[in-house]
């Protein structure tokens, strides 16, 4: 009976003890469901958050740019801004499927013209690096086609984050100058009717942005080159209207600024400035700084039934007076 009893025993034992290990089996069972579903949930709503962000228009506010900008500083030495060039040329070639030899060779040549044009290139590259990335940038001198301003315009566009930070080194020394915000104002520095012009194409498909942006405000994501002389914005509208064989019309745009701004530097605007060593002086060069703020006052389309330069569409814009007053998040124009 004894002898029973115990087998009894041990067999209940036995039977509890793998009741036990079922139901450890099934809790971790059951756990690592959880932390499975938990997983594919969070890679669900990952993916999401990342599909909107990606579906998200990019602005000012959320563009490489900006993080490269506000991490970037204005070089004095003349030997950090050439490099920042040298590597941007190498990236933005490489980029573009084309040789580093092509962006060496460029480079040589921006350094021939503007020793060309200086008086001292070795002496401003030393007290001037400001006025040296001002040569640079409006130098004539191209690779495959393209002159280094419209380069540097293309990765701000396309806003590459790769290139940012070698942009954004040229930008914030360039810019240096262009922001004038505690600086006095030469009376050469200021157009004498308040208003500046840029010619270009426009393609059928962008003119409906200025058209939907009546009254309102964007940026520019890039670099904006503006002309004192009318007559050199309609030279820009032709030559450009001929690259574009002819098929996209040409546009006028007319910058107006505070006429304030002439005599009083709290309504002067801020973010924009005379080219004082442009490669190309005649240009009268009036450039606004990257990502600036435009109110669009009204557009007129060419009455002509096939537009060419003779009468381009016009587009009047009012500069803002100070870009960091203004919202991050405005619309970009999509051509400019």
């Amino acid at each position: 009976g004894a002898g029973a009893g115990a087998g009894a025993g041990a067999g209940h034992g036995r039977a509890k003890a793998a009741e036990e290990a079922e139901a450890q089996r099934r809790e971790e069972e059951q756990l690592a469901q959880a932390i499975e579903l938990s997983k594919q949930q969070w890679e669900e709503e990952e993916a999401a958050r990342k599909a909107a962000e990606a579906a998200r228009p990019r602005t000012f506010q959320n563009s490489n740019f900006k993080v490269a900008y506000r991490a970037a500083k204005a070089t004095d030495e003349d030997l950090v801004l050439m490099n920042a060039v040298r590597l941007f040329l190498v990236e933005f070639y490489r980029a573009h499927g084309q040789s580093e030899e092509g962006a060496k060779q460029l480079l040589t040549q921006l350094r021939v013209e503007a020793n060309a044009l200086s008086e001292d290139w070795f002496t401003e590259g030393l007290t001037d690096v400001g006025g040296m990335a001002q040569r640079l940038w409006s130098s004539t001198c191209q690779g495959h086609g393209q002159e280094l301003c419209s380069m540097l315009n293309h990765a701000i566009r396309s806003d590459a984050a790769a290139l940012m930070p070698l942009v954004a080194t040229f930008a914030r020394t360039i810019n240096a100058q262009l922001c004038t915000r505690s600086q006095p104002l030469a009376p050469e520095a200021w157009p004498l009717t308040h208003q500046t012009f840029r010619g270009a194409v426009l393609p059928t498909e962008h003119l409906a942005f200025y058209q939907r942006m009546r009254g309102r405000q964007y940026r520019v994501p890039g670099f904006l080159a503006t002309s004192f002389n009318v007559d050199t914005a309609d030279e820009f509208a032709m030559r450009a209207w001929v690259q574009a064989d002819c098929q996209h019309p040409p546009v006028r745009y007319v910058v107006k600024l505070d006429p304030e701004g002439a005599t009083r530097a709290i309504r002067r605007c801020k973010h924009v400035s005379l080219l004082r060593k442009s490669n190309v002086p005649t240009e009268g060069e009036f450039l606004y700084a990257p990502y600036s703020v435009f109110r669009v006052l009204s557009v007129r389309c060419s009455a002509a039934s096939i537009p060419s330069y003779l009468d381009p569409h016009v587009v009047e814009l009012l500069s803002a007076v100070d870009n960091m007053a203004e919202p991050e998040d405005l619309p970009l124009a999509p051509w400019y």
